[in-house]
């Protein structure tokens, strides 16, 4: 509708009200606020440009010589190229709705965490118990590991389907508050950045939703096993019980040491699933706000900025890439912040469309 799309822009300091009120036929406001643009916060209305007090002080409205001279009017070019200049995303800074989707996205992790613990131990337990095999009967130790890892059943796509709705959640949320910030600072067209950049972000977050688990969504809409699938939980849990398994075969475990020790893994733990959860939401709010950049066509290059000098080699290798395409992937499927859990390095934005 026109008006929710007029109150973004005014929300968002694209128009001032007065603007907007004109545009409708309607008188100006008559009070400062109407003419002057800003955002709109959970503290009021806060203006985008700031007069700035003449020498000698005063209070703003006068000069050093209380001459009753108003300040300048704001530089409205001035300040967009410093808006500009400020275009950042940044790592684990989440909209309330993102908070939201986290939290419920833990929840729903550490259950299924939960049982499959229970299922898996409970089969490679069964599994153990029953591969009492003669010398020579398998090469080594580490097949008859694989031969009782490939009995287990995993039930990823339960996961997949339980956790997307929560990353297209967050990843949405990221687009949109790209997007106003795209048109708030670099007077990107609000609509169409918007739109584009949902039904992008949403996509994304569906094949990431899979990609966490091991999965991959193929052109026909249905999931089937990936290769190569970057950051998959599916791969840890595997890889670990896999090593516990082969553990029991060497040190000669009972059955019911290898069930008690695959339980009590830290990678089925509460801890583990709100560890995930957090750094899969952060991470599809980064990268919708990322394509919000992408789609609005203002931004061409970025570069990677690390939180603090004693961060991680991963960030700090990123950030050593310097400027790059606003498509860059820096590796390993990484474009955008929560390259790791508690990732709060954050992308700034470094050209634009129509600067040399």
């Amino acid at each position: 509708k026109k008006s929710q799309v007029d109150v973004a822009y005014i929300n968002a300091g694209v128009y001032t009200r007065d603007e907007r009120r004109e545009d409708n036929g309607d008188d100006p406001l008559g009070v400062p606020e109407g003419s002057i643009p800003g955002i709109t916060t959970m503290q009021g209305f806060v203006p985008l440009d700031q007069p700035t007090q003449q020498a000698g002080g005063g209070d703003g409205a006068d000069d050093a010589g209380g001459s009753g001279k108003q300040q300048p009017a704001p530089n409205r070019a001035q300040s967009n190229k410093v808006r500009k200049a400020a275009l950042k995303i940044v790592g684990g800074d989440l909209t309330p709705r993102s908070r939201q989707a986290r939290t419920e996205a833990s929840r729903v992790l550490a259950r299924f965490l939960k049982d499959q613990a229970s299922r898996v131990a409970r089969t490679a337990r069964q599994k153990f118990a029953a591969k009492k095999v003669r010398k020579d009967d398998l090469e080594t130790d580490t097949d008859r590991a694989l031969v009782i890892l490939a009995a287990i059943e995993w039930d990823y796509p339960t996961l997949y389907s339980a956790m997307r709705p929560y990353l297209e959640i967050a990843a949405e949320q990221g687009a949109h508050e790209g997007s106003i910030q795209m048109a708030a600072n670099a007077g990107a067209n609000l609509n169409d950045t918007l739109s584009q950049a949902t039904a992008q972000a949403k996509v994304a977050a569906g094949n990431r939703a899979a990609e966490m688990v091991g999965l991959q969504i193929e052109d026909d809409g249905t999931v089937a096993e990936a290769t190569g699938a970057h950051w998959a939980i599916s791969t840890t849990a595997k890889d670990d019980v896999l090593n516990a398994i082969k553990q029991a075969i060497v040190e000669k475990w009972s059955p019911d040491q290898l069930e008690a020790v695959i339980q009590a893994s830290t990678l089925f733990s509460p801890d583990h699933a709100d560890m995930t959860a957090s750094n899969e939401i952060e991470r599809q709010q980064a990268y919708g706000h990322l394509l919000s950049w992408r789609a609005s066509g203002m931004v061409l290059e970025y570069r990677w900025t690390v939180a603090d000098a004693g961060c991680c080699p991963l960030c700090a290798s990123f950030a050593l890439q310097g400027s790059v395409p606003v498509d860059h992937d820096f590796g390993d499927g990484i474009f955008a912040p929560g390259a790791h859990p508690e990732c709060r390095c954050w992308l700034t934005a470094t050209k634009f469309r129509g600067e040399d």
